[in-house]
């Protein structure tokens, strides 16, 4: 992408091979290293939707800025009218008993802003066939697939099936 008399050679083939590239990412991981603790600021006062953050006290859409730290954003977009009747009443009144239709939703709040404040974890079961699915799909494609994770019981035994799902505060 360099243009005029800028002399690229080096770079497109002194600079080509492995042991030079490692000693540049070294570096550059280096250089733009910040503390775990950076992305952890404020997770639950704002929430990155598609066109732009939403400060959840009072429901306030606020433009795109540097100083919100977060690590991922939502692909839906804040609609203050939006209306989630046929979402609650067509698949979580009928994969959900009714009292579990708020924990749900609840879950569903902490897993939007990326911290577990309840300090519990969601296990959905029941027959085959009743929306658990669907409901893992729809969350999946709200908070992007990179946030989701699936503890597999009958792997638990197995040395990397618990140090996948490890969060470091």
């Amino acid at each position: 992408a360099c243009s005029g008399n800028v002399d690229i050679s080096n770079l497109k083939y002194r600079m080509r091979d492995t042991k030079v590239l490692s000693g540049i990412i070294q570096r550059a991981k280096g250089l733009l290293a910040v503390s775990i603790e950076y992305f952890n600021e404020d997770l639950t006062e704002y929430i990155l939707v598609k066109n732009g953050v939403l400060r959840i006290i009072d429901r306030t859409l606020l433009p795109f800025d540097p100083k919100y730290r977060r690590r991922n954003r939502i692909n839906v977009s804040f609609d203050p009218d939006a209306n989630c009747r046929l979402f609650i009443e067509t698949l979580l009144a009928q994969a959900l008993e009714k009292g579990d239709v708020e924990v749900f939703q609840r879950c569903c709040g902490q897993f939007l802003i990326g911290k577990n404040m309840a300090q519990k974890i969601l296990i959905l079961c029941g027959t085959a066939g009743a929306g658990k699915g669907v409901l893992i799909r729809v969350i999946k494609g709200i908070i992007g697939p990179n946030n989701v994770g699936s503890l597999r019981p009958k792997h638990l035994e197995d040395r990397f099936e618990i140090s996948r799902h490890v969060m470091y505060d």
